[in-house]
């Protein structure tokens, strides 16, 4: 019976043992799986995904170089207003009163003589001059004033009939213009040519400016 009841009891603590193992089993094994399993009511979020960066444009080739910009068209500068040139302060010089063309005028000491009238064959030689008919007039200039002339400033013109025409200047043959300078109680001469050949010289006048400012001497008749 004693050994019986022994046998009893050592059966009853195996089966308890056993028990307590196979609860701590489980109790681990659902720890376990609670670990692994995510929480009710969280939400995984998912790992993004590496980006890749950008590839970076490719450096232009030859073939595709950049057109260039078209460069901003220049501003023009403003208009610079332009001053009107100062009014001379030298008088226009009136005309004297015509003398014969044979006749010598003198005027405040300066005295003009036409001392050769001559009609020749005109030659073109320097451009706008027109070879034909032409007078050729000798002119003496004597200066009997105290000062100097500065015959380079001596001007001779010749105008034709009613109407004034201006005639046309010529150089040849034989034209010599005045120069230099005429000293008190000397004289010059210069020979100036005309064209003539369409033109009314029984009614011509000469004007020749000596000194400027002082009035024009002019000579005035029929030089055919």
């Amino acid at each position: 019976m004693v050994e019986r009841a022994s046998a009893q009891r050592r059966w009853v603590i195996v089966a308890i043992v056993a028990a307590v193992v196979i609860f701590v089993g489980v109790i681990w094994a659902a720890v376990a799986t609670g670990a692994g399993a995510p929480r009710a009511g969280s939400s995984v979020s998912p790992t993004p995904a590496a980006t890749a960066p950008a590839a970076s444009d490719p450096a232009p080739t030859s073939s595709q170089a950049p057109a260039p910009s078209a460069a901003p068209a220049a501003t023009p500068p403003p208009a610079v207003p332009t001053a009107a040139p100062p009014a001379s302060d030298a008088p226009i010089a009136p005309e004297a009163a015509p003398v014969e063309p044979e006749e010598v005028a003198e005027q405040e000491g300066v005295e003009v003589e036409l001392a050769r009238i001559e009609r020749v064959q005109g030659e073109a030689i320097a451009p706008g001059e027109i070879a034909g008919p032409a007078i050729r007039l000798t002119v003496d200039v004597r200066n009997g004033t105290d000062e100097p002339i500065d015959a380079g400033l001596i001007v001779v013109n010749a105008y034709f009939g009613d109407a004034r025409t201006p005639g046309n200047s010529l150089m040849q043959p034989g034209g010599s213009p005045f120069g230099g300078s005429i000293a008190p109680g000397e004289s010059a001469r210069g020979v100036y040519l005309f064209e003539s050949g369409d033109v009314e010289l029984a009614d011509t006048l000469v004007g020749v400016d000596v000194v400027p400012g002082q009035p024009t001497i002019t000579f005035r008749g029929d030089l055919r």
